[in-house]
């Protein structure tokens, strides 16, 4: 851990009044299956996992370690490009964030 400078967590959520028109629209859970990959089909998740590097138009491993908020505009990217045909008030209604922990540095305790 003594290489760990801060732990980063991405997150994607959607309001109360948009997943009750994307439940009206995709009663299922298809499309919102499809958005995070639950549906299994190839060729993977519209939200990729960090580190992704196998889909076509991911970022190469160098580009995840050096860019600090890619996931999160990879996943805004994803969204707005709609590719699950999601209705618009839907896709306004989900929120991506980031937030940053920054670690300390250990400190040494003499006697």
């Amino acid at each position: 851990m003594q290489d760990v400078a801060a732990v980063v967590v991405a997150i994607a959520v959607i309001d109360p009044k948009s997943k009750a028109l994307l439940d009206t629209v995709d009663p299922t859970g298809a499309k919102l299956a499809r958005l995070n990959g639950a549906d299994g089909q190839l060729p993977g998740p519209v939200l990729i996992d960090w580190g992704n590097t196998a889909c076509a138009g991911c970022p190469t491993q160098t580009q995840w370690q050096t860019t600090p908020g890619l996931l999160a505009a990879q996943w805004r990217a994803a969204i707005d490009a709609n590719a699950v045909g999601l209705p618009q008030p839907v896709i306004s209604g989900i929120r991506v964030y980031e937030r940053y922990v920054y670690l300390s540095p250990p400190t040494l305790l003499t006697p």
